[in-house]
C-alpha cells in the first residue's frame, strides 16, 4: 500500500506558498492516518449493510471526522480565512476545469464546502489532529452491538421456521405411528 499525491503542475503558480503547504498537509495527513484504506473500509461496510440507514449515518460520520482532522492539519501551517479562501478558490477551479479530473479530491464525497468553512472559520472548533479512544471505542461498540442484533434477529427467523417446520413434521410422524400401530 504505497498512496501517492498526484498534483496539477501549475498549482503551484496559482497558490501561494502558505497555500500549497496547507494543501500539502491536508493531504498528507490523509496518507499519515491511511484515510484511503479507512474510506475502502467504509465502502466495504457499506456494500455488506446497504440496507441499513444507520450504517450510512455512521460512514457520514466518520468521513466528516477525517476531513476535520486533515483540515485540522492544515490549519496548524495557515490561518483559518486564508485556508477557507484557498478551498474556496480549488472550488472554483475545480468547476472552471470540470472536463479534467484533476481535483479528484474536491469532488469526493465530503460535506459540502459552505459547512466545511463554515467550521474552519469557527471559533469553537476542535482542533485535534486524531480520533479520540473512546470516539474509536464508541466506533467498535456500536459496530459490534448492531452486528449482534442483526445476528440475533436473523437466528430468530431462522428459528421460527424451524420450529414452524418441525412442528407440522412432528405431527405427521406422529400421526404415521399411530396410523402403523393400528394395523
Amino acid at each position: 500500500f504505497s498512496p501517492y499525491l498526484v498534483l496539477p503542475a501549475h498549482l503551484d503558480r496559482t497558490l501561494s506558498p502558505s497555500q500549497l503547504r496547507s494543501i500539502l498537509m491536508h493531504e498528507f495527513s490523509h496518507i499519515y492516518h491511511r484515510d484511503p484504506l479507512a474510506g475502502l473500509l467504509q465502502r466495504l461496510v457499506i456494500a455488506l449493510y446497504w440496507w441499513n440507514p444507520f450504517v450510512y449515518a455512521l460512514s457520514k460520520d466518520f468521513s466528516r471526522a477525517r476531513e476535520d482532522i486533515s483540515d485540522n492539519y492544515a490549519l496548524l501551517e495557515n490561518n483559518a480565512v486564508e485556508y477557507a479562501k484557498c478551498l474556496v478558490g480549488l472550488a472554483e477551479k475545480a468547476v472552471i476545469t470540470k472536463r479534467i479530473p484533476i481535483f479528484v479530491g474536491m469532488a469526493g464525497k465530503h460535506p459540502p464546502l459552505k459547512d466545511r468553512i463554515i467550521s474552519i472559520i469557527s471559533k469553537e472548533r476542535n482542533m485535534d489532529t486524531k480520533l479520540k479512544r473512546t470516539s474509536i471505542f464508541m466506533i467498535v461498540l456500536m459496530s459490534i452491538l448492531f452486528s449482534g442484533v442483526i445476528m440475533t434477529h436473523t437466528w430468530a427467523i431462522e428459528k421460527k421456521k424451524n420450529d414452524a417446520g418441525n412442528s407440522a413434521g412432528n405431527y405427521n410422524i406422529q400421526k404415521s405411528y399411530t396410523y402403523l400401530n393400528g394395523l
